[in-house]
């Protein structure tokens, strides 16, 4: 009878084992099956008016990885070397000049796609300036300059569109319309922040009003310094403090030096 027992629960548990389901999953089972780089990818670059764009990148991006190609004179690319998966890629088509396109294919053999490209408005602006401050004193006020010029055939019109959020600046009154070949110069005031010993980055952005995608970024750079203005108005203190540089900590410590 014991023995009888034993044979049952082997049996039962031979049947509960045939009937679970497997634990694999479908992502596994793929990854099980080898995958072959064996699919393609061709086709043109054309503008708006349908004409080919000559060493346009076609860019398709797969696991980690990319490939590449460029058009010929007659806009034609082929991209080989693409592993044929059950996923979309992502394929990019750019030349500088034009805006470039994204799109998600399913590639396998011989697969086709045709890009346009639309022209970007040329570029009329051009900026330059000289925005770096050093040793400054904390809320002390210094000057710049930012020089506009239009190398376009048309009025520009322009507009500055940001600058950092330390200090306090003023840009004055400025012309807005700068004609063809001309020049505009733009004098700043800017009031230094409070705190000391302090390095401070950003930039100043100048747009073309017709064409946002047209505009200029100025670096800025300002650091300031020990605020030792108030003893310059005092020789006698200046003189003590260089003459004897460990002495009067209180003090030193009081004037913020």
């Amino acid at each position: 009878m014991f023995r009888k027992g034993i044979a049952l629960v082997v049996m039962l548990l031979f049947v509960g084992l045939s009937i679970v389901p497997s634990t694999v999953t479908a992502f596994e089972k793929e990854l099980a099956i080898p995958i072959f780089y064996d699919g393609s990818l061709s086709g043109y670059v054309n503008n708006s008016s349908m004409n080919p764009i000559v060493g346009a990148v076609v860019m398709v991006f797969f696991h980690g990885t990319y490939e590449k190609n460029y058009t010929d004179s007659s806009g034609y690319y082929h991209i080989t070397n693409i592993p044929i998966c059950n996923c979309t890629k992502r394929v990019i088509a750019y030349k500088e000049g034009y805006q470039g396109e994204e799109v998600f294919l399913s590639i396998y053999e011989n697969t086709t796609y045709d890009f346009v490209l639309m022209s970007l408005p040329p570029s009329d602006l051009y900026c330059w300036g000289n925005l770096t401050w050093i040793d400054v004193h904390p809320g002390e006020m210094v000057n710049g300059e930012i020089w506009i010029m239009n190398k376009g055939g048309f009025d520009l019109y322009w507009e500055i569109t940001e600058w950092p959020e330390w200090g306090s600046w003023d840009f004055g009154s400025y012309f807005p319309k700068i004609p063809p070949g001309g020049l505009w110069i733009v004098f700043l005031n800017m009031t230094a922040p409070n705190q000391k010993n302090e390095t401070f980055t950003g930039h100043v952005k100048v747009v073309n009003k017709n064409n946002e995608s047209d505009y200029e970024r100025i670096d800025v750079s300002l650091s300031t310094s020990k605020n030792k203005s108030f003893i310059f108005n005092f020789p006698l203190l200046s003189w003590l403090f260089e003459r004897f540089p460990n002495a009067f900590p209180i003090l030193r410590y009081l004037l913020g030096l």
